[in-house]
């Protein structure tokens, strides 16, 4: 969820750790869609965000301490930093774990994975990034596939498009959230940047759990409570632990190419898990947010991609 500009210095030929990290973020976070979808039918959005928060910063802002890194923003950075968690955080976890108790899983990765979409369009409006034709072409292709699974929704007779359009408005604050951490230049690690931002954001999450849900954890069943604890140490602190290290093996550019495989697993996954099913709409749809992706990072072969 978390960008990182900084430069990263690579090899030519990534060391076998690389990917198996690869692997296990891509199974890690694609079957956590089916997960958030087995939690949120016993425990409230709120609540639920608030302990994956807490628990994932704490354990994140730990290592810091433990690494010896800068622990402490300046007073300059907050500001950036409290707007960063608020949309890289805050909203797109209580957006997406509403989205995902309103949709199939699947459905909620293909749409949630359109947040590079939003965060060229808004690049370019606040950063004044050139629009080129390959990251039009990304737009048109991921807007095609997230219009065809609301056009789904309205087709059935009852159902609610609200999942779609909530999915889509956390990957809107993903993606402004990017680009908040790019004006931002705060300077703090990484680890540091993402413990801080997921810590600030159990602040208001946690507030919001204990005035709007009504929750008796007693009442909770197995399986919900350990994808809560499942979301708190894999979903949260190991795989944005992992994230990293696979930006410190690979370029910046190459390491974005796995995030390309979790909506995939997160399709499947839900049709495993929870035997939701795979139709063509979603079929089509995740081709078409795939080929956004691609063509906005440039991964399709030479004679494929638009020009620049």
């Amino acid at each position: 969820m978390l960008s990182d500009t900084r430069t990263v210095v690579t090899t030519a030929t990534p060391p076998a750790l690389g990917l198996v990290l690869v692997g296990v973020l891509s199974l890690c976070w694609g079957f956590n869609w089916p997960v958030m979808k087995v939690v949120v039918t016993e425990v409230p959005p709120w609540t639920f965000r608030a302990a994956s928060t807490g628990v994932g910063g704490a354990i994140l802002l730990f290592g810091t301490w433990l690494s010896r890194r800068r622990l402490v923003p300046t007073r300059h950075e907050m500001p950036h930093l409290l707007l960063a968690s608020m949309l890289n955080i805050t909203l797109w976890m209580l957006l997406s774990a509403y989205a995902v108790g309103l949709m199939n899983a699947g459905r909620a990765a293909i749409v949630a994975y359109t947040m590079p979409v939003w965060s060229i369009l808004l690049s370019a409006i606040i950063l004044g990034e050139r629009l080129t034709a390959r990251r039009i072409a990304g737009v048109v292709l991921g807007l095609s596939g997230m219009a065809l699974l609301l056009r789904d929704d309205f087709r059935d007779i009852g159902a609610s498009p609200l999942g779609t359009l909530l999915m889509t408005g956390a990957a809107f604050c993903w993606g402004a959230g990017t680009v908040v951490v790019k004006v931002g230049r705060i300077g703090l690690s990484t680890i540091a940047l993402a413990g801080w931002q997921m810590l600030l954001a159990a602040i208001p999450l946690t507030i919001g759990a204990a005035v709007l849900d009504d929750f008796d954890v007693s009442g909770i069943g197995l399986w919900p409570a350990l994808g809560v604890v499942y979301n708190m140490l894999i979903g949260s602190a190991l795989c944005v632990w992992i994230w990293f290290r696979i930006v410190a093996l690979y370029s910046a550019g190459v390491a974005a190419i796995s995030t390309l495989l979790i909506p995939v697993v997160g399709i499947f996954g839900g049709a495993l898990l929870l035997g939701e099913h795979v139709g063509l709409a979603e079929i089509v749809a995740l081709a078409l947010v795939l080929a956004a992706l691609a063509v906005v990072h440039g991964y399709l072969p030479p004679s494929a991609r638009t020009p620049d």
